[in-house]
């Protein structure tokens, strides 16, 4: 298990290859386990191959992350034989990131068939208990939508994102802190499918308006931010009002007073907008930029840097990779009180939670639909 954990405290910083190696070390040593005392060991091994799937594919080997997730689903299809109480969850999970893998390898048809019984079951457990497995249901969904789209049913890869926005909705609702990232990931994907039906931009971004209303001002700006970036370049003027508008919403939450749910909405607001106007900005006039408040477009002030980790000092990763590092330099510009700042295990934490999606997030551009797999079962305690 330390192992396994290391492996995952290696990825969230960015090591990649060193994360491969204590996962690849780990499943070497649980197949003896296994074998010797199979009722104990075999779990442990299943979710060790599935988490092996994650490091192999973030590391490109993707016909390696296929056979370690194939081994995971036979191992957990058996477990779930046996005590469907107990391992549905956890074969329904490996399927989904089957689904994934199989779709990074090309094999269409494939992934297809995996998501759609990892639906089938998420649809069992979240009619049994819908405040555990209705966020799970939610995000496959929204996989299935993907890949009845690449298959090319237009229509069901339509119906199935639309079930998954009305969930994700209910669940941004009830808590917004929580969800709000996966709803406007759903609502980018409805977009792609209704624009992909022929549905003119404005039409379908209409949704967005819809679930925006629904929202509390501070998360309502985060998909203001999310709706900004799907248009970029095509709609600059209204990509850069819905971007202006989302930076006065982070700007009116007083951090110091604020619930905590609109504290960590508000941070992550900030520092996801920062990353865009850094990194996808490029349409920005510089009177768009002067516009502005500073923590969006000033350098990152020396002693923030000083607390990455190396990995997240390198210029070529993301600056919002690091919520720590962000985090302390809006607390440098805005000259916020000393005397609180979320720890970075709190960080490192709700980044875990909003990553559903996790490793297996796939996403070419602002506009492309994403695939979410969940990375780590929940028998992980270093991963949930």
């Amino acid at each position: 298990m330390s192992l396994n954990n290391l492996s995952v405290q290696r990825s969230e910083n960015g090591d990649r290859p060193e994360a491969l190696a204590a996962i690849e070390e780990a499943a070497t040593l649980r197949p003896a386990l296994a074998q010797a005392a199979p009722a104990v060991y075999t779990p442990n091994l299943a979710m060790s191959l599935n988490n092996l799937s994650n490091r192999r594919s973030e590391n490109g080997d993707r016909p390696g992350a296929l056979a370690a997730i194939e081994e995971a689903v036979t191992l957990y299809r058996a477990l779930a034989q046996a005590a469907p109480a107990v391992y549905t969850p956890d074969l329904a999970m490996s399927l989904n990131n089957l689904s994934v893998r199989r779709s990074e390898n090309g094999d269409r048809p494939g992934a297809l068939a995996a998501i759609e019984e990892a639906v089938t079951l998420y649809r069992a457990l979240a009619q049994a208990a819908p405040a555990v497995y209705t966020p799970n249901l939610a995000m496959s969904l929204n996989n299935l939508s993907v890949q009845r789209s690449e298959n090319g049913d237009r229509p069901g890869a339509l119906a199935a994102i639309e079930e998954a926005v009305t969930l994700y909705r209910a669940l941004a609702q009830a808590a917004p802190a929580v969800y709000t990232p996966d709803l406007a990931m759903s609502l980018n994907n409805l977009s792609n499918r209704l624009r992909e039906g022929g549905a003119s931009e404005e039409d379908s971004i209409r949704p967005w308006t819809t679930a925006m209303a629904e929202l509390p001002h501070i998360a309502a700006a985060e998909l203001r931010l999310a709706l900004a970036r799907r248009l970029g370049a095509r709609q600059p003027d209204q990509g850069t009002s819905l971007l202006s508008a989302a930076a006065a919403a982070a700007d009116s939450v007083d951090v110091a007073t604020a619930d905590r749910g609109t504290r960590l909405v508000a941070l992550r607001l900030r520092r996801e907008l920062r990353g865009y106007v850094q990194q996808d900005g490029s349409e920005l006039s510089v009177a768009d930029r002067e516009a502005l408040p500073a923590w969006a477009t000033l350098p990152l002030p020396e002693a923030s840097l000083r607390r990455c980790p190396p990995s997240a000092r390198n210029p070529e990763r993301r600056p919002t990779s690091t919520c720590w590092t962000t985090t302390q330099a809006w607390f440098s510009i805005q000259r916020w009180p000393n005397n609180w700042r979320p720890s970075p295990r709190s960080c490192r934490k709700r980044a875990r939670t909003r990553t559903r999606c996790g490793h297996s997030r796939r996403r070419s551009s602002p506009t492309a639909s994403m695939s979410c797999g969940r990375a780590m079962p929940t028998c992980c305690s270093a991963s949930i």
